[in-house]
């Protein structure tokens, strides 16, 4: 792994250790949030999040899951109560729920688990509000036209 460096800063330093936010990147828990609580060996480490009932205290492999910018205090080999502990003191899940990416995960989310209705009402509202963004542009264009 090669490292940059800009203005003498390193670009990624999520470095692994406990205590880590982590995001689950295949399997069945794809895309769920949990904390490092300790660092098993080289490829593993073991990751649980009390407040979500699928993220219980489970061995995960490193190239697995992506860490993330988020951090909280604990000691290796936390158990369930102090990481829920910490997780309520940083607010680490609220914060990392208001980033783009957990955003986007969520969206993604919400479509895939959408009904045929649901998404047709997506659609029809995404072609009316082109309509009229369209309508609105184009009235403006006759007032001013923009010319190249």
């Amino acid at each position: 792994q090669f490292l940059y460096f800009i203005e003498g800063e390193m670009v990624n330093s999520n470095y692994i250790s406990a205590g880590r936010l982590v995001r689950v990147l295949r399997g069945p828990r794809t895309n769920r949030v949990g904390v490092i609580t300790d660092i098993i060996d080289d490829s593993r480490v073991l990751v649980q999040n009390p407040a979500d009932e699928k993220m219980w205290t489970h061995v995960q492999n490193m190239r697995n899951i992506e860490p993330l910018k988020f951090r909280v205090t604990l000691r290796r080999g936390a158990n369930s109560k102090e990481v829920a502990a910490a997780l309520n003191e940083k607010k680490s899940l609220e914060r990392y729920s208001a980033t783009k990416k957990a955003q986007r995960i969520a969206a993604e989310t919400a479509y895939a688990n959408s009904t045929d209705f649901e998404r047709y009402q997506l659609r029809v509202a995404k072609r009316s509000s082109a309509y009229w963004t369209r309508k609105i542009f184009d009235k403006a264009d006759e007032a001013t036209p923009v010319t190249w």
